[in-house]
């Protein structure tokens, strides 16, 4: 009986650096976190600036409280998106959002079959060539080069009418654009080092940065004998004076201990999380006097439309300034529904300059350690 691999094109990149990846694990892990979920919210706002040329504005907060999305990331990832896609638009044209992808892969009657499916945020199609687009949230981090291809590769070998094909990464931080491009040729070549190299696999694991991101970390021998290695290089750093080593090292060393610490520091949040899921399925853990369990807490909530007349009178303006935090974004949303469809812009644009002439609003600048492929 044909054993079939259920993957996504997403997990293409991390299948070609080790094809152990896409094996199932063993122990489930949560991969939710909250730059997915900023991620997801903003690819469906993307929709619309597709469609018609512009973010949707006042959808983002709905969009956000649905999917449990930070609304300001959103919105600042949708400011980015608003600032590229006039620039690519024009490569584009009657394009399609959310196209569904799949491509199946059968090597023989008795071998394994791979069925790798996908989403292409953007897909046009003209004469006998295909151009389409994926919106990259994150940071300019990863290769993305197999994800792409992937993509073209099913498209191109679904539909003999199309020739040629490009697919562009658009990365909304940085403002760039990567293309790849492949020919029907070039598709088959690719279908057939992704079964060689994919889909038969040799049982080799190839443990390297890329661990962090792969869903079997915590059960596969490769990666822990990898974060062994680094949990023990970083062991050696002298905690007591780790800021002045840092600062003596030479960048190939700094790289080095970087990416360590960011493997240990995935492999913990990944042994944390499966920690917790077998607490939540079977229960309270106990051991030499201590037990692992999951607490469940309540914090207090003022409505603070009820609350805001005994506050008045509890507190002088200056002091009830000082308990609130203000979201500017469902300000300007409020402002713009209050407006009336088709002012909702103009009296946005008012409400700013208004804050702007009284000084009431400020940026905070914030800073955030990243690495990006040169």
């Amino acid at each position: 009986m044909t054993n079939q691999l259920k993957i996504r094109m997403s997990a293409l990149p991390l299948a070609f650096l080790c094809a152990g990846s896409i094996r199932a694990p063993t122990i489930p892990l949560n991969e939710t976190n909250e730059p997915a979920r900023n991620g997801t919210a903003s690819h469906l706002l993307f929709r619309n600036l597709v469609a018609v040329g512009t973010i949707d504005w006042d959808a983002i907060d709905p969009t956000c409280d649905d999917i449990g999305a930070d609304s300001e990331e959103v919105r600042h990832l949708c400011g980015c998106a608003q600032r590229l896609w006039p620039k690519v638009a024009q490569y584009f044209p009657r394009a399609m959002s959310e196209v569904t992808v799949a491509a199946r892969l059968t090597v023989d009657l008795d071998a394994n079959e791979l069925v790798a499916t996908g989403t292409a945020d953007i897909i046009s199609v003209s004469g006998t060539e295909v151009h389409g687009a994926d919106w990259k949230t994150g940071w300019k981090d990863a290769n993305y080069a197999h994800q792409m291809k992937g993509y073209l590769a099913a498209i191109l070998l679904e539909y003999p009418q199309l020739e040629r094909g490009t697919m562009t990464v658009l990365w909304l931080r940085e403002q760039e654009i990567e293309n790849y491009s492949m020919t029907r040729e070039d598709a088959i070549a690719w279908k057939q080092r992704l079964i060689d190299e994919v889909v038969n696999w040799d049982g080799v694991y190839h443990p390297g940065e890329h661990c962090g991101f792969c869903k079997r970390h915590v059960e596969c021998s490769a990666a822990n004998a990898l974060t062994r290695a680094a949990v023990a290089s970083l062991a050696n750093i002298d905690l007591g004076s780790i800021e002045q080593t840092i600062m003596a090292m030479q960048p190939d060393r700094l790289h080095e201990v970087y990416s360590k610490a960011k493997l240990v520091g995935k492999v913990a949040e990944k042994a944390l999380d499966a920690i917790k899921l077998r607490v939540i399925n079977n229960g309270p853990i106990e051991h030499g006097g201590k037990v692992l369990a999951v607490s469940e807490e309540s914090r207090r909530q003022v409505d603070v439309e009820r609350a805001w007349a005994i506050l008045q009178e509890a507190l002088t303006d200056s002091e009830l300034a000082a308990c609130i935090k203000i979201s500017l974004s469902k300000v300007e949303d409020a402002v713009g529904k209050n407006a009336g469809r088709g002012n909702g812009a103009k009296a946005k644009e008012a409400l700013g300059k208004k804050l702007e002439q009284a000084e009431a609003v400020s940026k905070k600048p914030f800073t955030k350690l990243v690495t990006r492929r040169s």
